[in-house]
């Protein structure tokens, strides 16, 4: 079964314990190594989305937790990420 996730910037933001958390959680869920993903996270509004995460990564202030996170938002806009376009009468608020 094929699953599709909407994943926000704030995501990425959060205490040191809570990113470190977080992103192991992600990881193990979102890329497994021991076999193919069978999740599929959606780019709502394409680009915005992708300048919305970068901005939160940004802001992340221990540089191994924001290298470790800008990874895996790498790994997951490469490998498991489809742009989406935004719902008709939506507004993109980044």
């Amino acid at each position: 079964m094929l699953a599709e996730f909407f994943l926000t910037p704030e995501l990425f933001s959060g205490t040191d314990d809570e990113l470190r958390t977080r992103l192991k959680t992600l990881r193990e869920y979102l890329l497994p190594k021991c076999h193919a993903s069978t999740v599929v996270a959606a780019r709502l509004g394409g680009d915005a989305w992708e300048t919305a995460v970068l901005k939160v990564l940004l802001r992340i202030k221990n540089q191994y937790i924001r290298q470790d996170a800008h990874l895996l938002f790498e790994q997951i806009r490469d490998k498991i990420s489809v742009e989406r376009p935004l719902p008709p009468n939506s507004k993109n608020k980044s």
